[in-house]
């Protein structure tokens, strides 16, 4: 196991978690998802941060991965709802590329910054 394959299954687990955010949400709810994605994100920091080894930090990323999938599609929800329709859509295009780009470039910058 390398660094590798916590970026790549972060990758991949956060893919499949948006793609599956949309029936979640029509489950349980927008407040119950946000929830729900804010403590797997707080409890996923809290093992990474007292992980011992490699795969007990694999399993925090990976927990992370799933908090952060269904934040994505969360946020665009609640931007769509809250918004005013005339520039929902504006914000919505302002917001997408920020959270892609954090996703995509962080583990560079982690790598940089060690």
């Amino acid at each position: 196991m390398s660094a590798r394959s916590a970026t790549v299954g972060y990758a991949i687990v956060a893919a499949t978690a948006v793609m599956t955010a949309a029936t979640v949400l029509a489950r349980i709810g927008l407040k119950k998802l946000f929830f729900w994605s804010r403590v797997l994100l707080i409890v996923s920091s809290l093992i990474g941060l007292f992980s011992l080894n490699f795969p007990m930090m694999l399993t925090s990323r990976l927990i992370q991965a799933v908090g952060s999938g269904l934040m994505f599609p969360t946020i665009n929800t609640v931007i769509i709802r809250v918004v005013p329709a005339k520039i929902s859509g504006r914000v919505v295009s302002l917001n997408s590329p920020i959270i892609g780009l954090g996703i995509a470039r962080w583990p560079r910058c982690s790598v940089a910054c060690s």
